[in-house]
C-alpha cells in the first residue's frame, strides 16, 4: 500500500493492495486499479477481486485496490530531547467505512518517496497519525545548562537539587513555520518530594491526552530565527533520603 500526502485536500491517499505470489524472484507485475469492495464476515474481512488474474509460476502480481481519500490535519512536530529535526505529521480519522489493513507501506509527499515503514491496523472510525519525513530546515536543540556547574549536571546541596534545561527549534528555511514542540517535564508523585518547575514561555497545552507531564508549545518561528524554551526544576526532600 502507499500513503501520499498532497497540498490539496483531502490529502493522504492510502491505496490498499494484496500480493499474489507463486515463488521465484521475477519482477513484480502491477495490475490495473479496479474498484474492490470489502466483504465483512464477523471479525474477518476479505476483498473479492472482480477480475481473473494470471500469475506465472515464477511471478508475483500486485493487485491494485481502490483509492481511499481521507481529510487530514498536518503539523510540524518537534521532540528536541530525542530528534535533530522536526517531522511532518499527518493526523486523520478513518471515515472510509472499512478498516485499513496492517502491513508494509510506502510514504510519499507531493510525489516524492519519503520512506518505507509498517502501518498497524486502522479500524473504521479510528484516528491515526503518520509521519511524512524529516523537515531538515527545522533544526532542534537540547542543552543541559547545569553541566556548566559540575560533572553531574545538577546544583546540589544536602537535601536539594536543581537542574536547568533549554530546548527549542531553529528555522533555517526562507519561510516562517508553525512548530509544535513536545517535551516531557518532571513531576513528583511522593508527598515528601517537593518539586518546583519553571517554564519560560509557558506551554500552550499541558498533560496532552491525559499523559501527565507531557506538554506542548505551538511556536511561530520566522525564517532564520531560533526560539528556545527554558526549564528550571528544583527538588527538595527530607534529610537522610536520596533522590
Amino acid at each position: 500500500r502507499t500513503f501520499e500526502l498532497e497540498d490539496a485536500m483531502p490529502s493522504p491517499v492510502p491505496a490498499q493492495a494484496v500480493v499474489g505470489y507463486a515463488g521465484g524472484a521475477a519482477p513484480v507485475v502491477v495490475a490495473e486499479e479496479v474498484g474492490v469492495t470489502a466483504d465483512f464476515n464477523g471479525l474477518s474481512v476479505s476483498y473479492p477481486y472482480p477480475e481473473p488474474i494470471s500469475v506465472s509460476a515464477t511471478g508475483e502480481v500486485l493487485l491494485a485496490f481502490d483509492t481511499l481519500e481521507l481529510e487530514v490535519e498536518q503539523e510540524n512536530r518537534a521532540v528536541p530531547r530525542w530528534d535533530d529535526t522536526a517531522f511532518l505529521v499527518a493526523m486523520t480519522e478513518n471515515d472510509s467505512g472499512e478498516p485499513i489493513l496492517p502491513g508494509d507501506a510506502r510514504f510519499y509527499r507531493d510525489g516524492a518517496l519519503m520512506g518505507e515503514g509498517y502501518v498497524p491496523l486502522i479500524p473504521a472510525g479510528a484516528e491515526a497519525e503518520m509521519a511524512f519525513g524529516a523537515l531538515d530546515h527545522l533544526q532542534l536543540t537540547w542543552i543541559d545548562r547545569s553541566l556548566a556547574e559540575g560533572d553531574r549536571g545538577l546544583f546540589v546541596t544536602s537535601n536539594t537539587q536543581a537542574r536547568e534545561i533549554a530546548f527549542g527549534v531553529e528555522n533555517t528555511g526562507s519561510d516562517a513555520e508553525t512548530v509544535r514542540v513536545l517535551y516531557s517535564v518532571p513531576f513528583a508523585e511522593q508527598e515528601d518530594l517537593e518539586l518546583e518547575l519553571r517554564l519560560s514561555p509557558r506551554p500552550t497545552e499541558e498533560d496532552i491526552d491525559d499523559q501527565r507531564g507531557v506538554h506542548a508549545w505551538d511556536l511561530e518561528v520566522g525564517a532564520g530565527e531560533e526560539q528556545m524554551i527554558e526549564m528550571v526544576v528544583e527538588f527538595e526532600f527530607p534529610e537522610g533520603q536520596i533522590l
